[in-house]
């Protein structure tokens, strides 16, 4: 699969956030881009197992979040799947 620049920062959003639809996605995007180009992009990413998608029962939408391998191709670690109970040592 080949990727562009334009391709992972479209998707670069979810290194902050677990899951975000593709609206969300659409205006969190560092440049204009349409919905039919984002459904594309999260298409192809989700054929290559780098992103996966759920529909959310009450509302309807389509969110997607990173699969394993997305997390070791993007080279970055998602802040809220972090874990904050680990308790700090004084």
């Amino acid at each position: 699969m080949q990727v562009n620049s334009k391709m992972l920062e479209i998707l670069r959003p979810l290194s902050k956030w677990r899951f975000l639809g593709l609206k969300e996605l659409q205006e969190l995007a560092s440049f204009p881009v349409s919905y039919w180009h984002i459904q594309r992009v999260v298409a192809r990413f989700e054929k290559a197992k780098i992103l996966k998608s759920f529909r959310d029962p009450w509302t309807s939408k389509k969110l997607v979040y990173l699969e394993n391998l997305g997390k070791g191709f993007f080279g970055f670690e998602c802040v809220a799947r972090r874990s904050f109970h680990k308790s700090e040592k004084k």
